[in-house]
């Protein structure tokens, strides 16, 4: 809204022309006082403050105010920045000793035998939601430091899980649950009838003895399933939260399903 010194300097500019396209061409869009600059700037703070995931276009719609004004008063004034969402673990302080111990006891299987992780099948499995896909790259929060942000989705949504394995050069499965949850009982049928069957078929074929990596949440495992990775891997399998060979929890970083597929 314009000051009254605006509104009057608007209707001589406009007695002196007789016409407002002459006005606005002869001396342009009468711009907005420093008064009303400095509340521009406030009012846009205060919307991060309280809307940090609002686009610039909605922000601009919201206070009246243009976009280009709002991406110099953000970058220059408020100097905020767009953080993109990362997905990332929550690591606990008893994590990272259980790291250490674990990469000793690799460094010193591998001196003993130099192709000892060629024999590790790593395995994971991953639960994909229909509709509960988060898009990072097109997502921006303002802010002046980096926000630990929080996506929520829905239980019950339709989704699949899948199970697979990696082995040196080649991929185990994959292989595809559709029932709502994943227990121990279906690992353990999972392994006897597709895995265990093709890790025979390996070991023949390599005459190397495979060492088996099964981890997961505790849902996942049942007694049944403990006797049965101990009888096919007697001692030589490595586990979550109880096998021979502990592996350590929330390790997004050691498994190279999380950065290979």
């Amino acid at each position: 809204m314009w000051t009254v010194q605006q509104n009057a300097q608007f209707v001589l500019r406009y007695t002196e022309f007789k016409s407002i396209v002459e006005v606005q061409r002869k001396w342009g869009r009468i711009s907005r006082t420093t008064t009303h600059f400095k509340e521009d700037v406030e009012r846009i703070g205060q919307s991060c403050v309280k809307s940090p995931k609002r686009s610039i276009a909605r922000r601009s719609l919201a206070l009246g105010i243009p976009k280009t004004t709002i991406q110099n008063v953000l970058h220059k004034r408020l100097r905020l920045h767009a953080n993109k969402i990362q997905l990332r673990h929550d690591i606990k302080p008893e994590d990272k000793p259980k790291r250490v111990e674990f990469a000793t006891f690799i460094l010193l299987k591998i001196d003993d035998e130099e192709s000892f992780l060629n024999r590790i099948l790593f395995r994971d499995e991953a639960t994909f939601h229909f509709n509960g896909c988060v898009n990072h790259y097109n997502c921006r929060i303002w802010g002046s430091q980096q926000p630990i942000e929080t996506h929520q989705y829905f239980r019950g949504s339709p989704k699949v899980n899948v199970w697979c394995g990696l082995l040196f050069d080649r991929v185990v499965g994959p292989s595809f649950f559709t029932g709502p949850s994943i227990t121990g009982n279906i690992f353990q049928d999972l392994l006897e009838t597709y895995v265990f069957p093709q890790i025979d078929d390996l070991e023949a074929v390599t005459g190397n003895n495979i060492v088996f990596m099964q981890k997961g949440a505790p849902p996942h495992f049942s007694l049944s399933l403990y006797e049965a990775l101990h009888e096919r891997f007697p001692n030589t399998w490595i586990g979550c939260p109880n096998g021979p060979i502990l592996w350590p929890a929330r390790d997004p970083d050691l498994t190279p399903l999380d950065f290979f597929l």
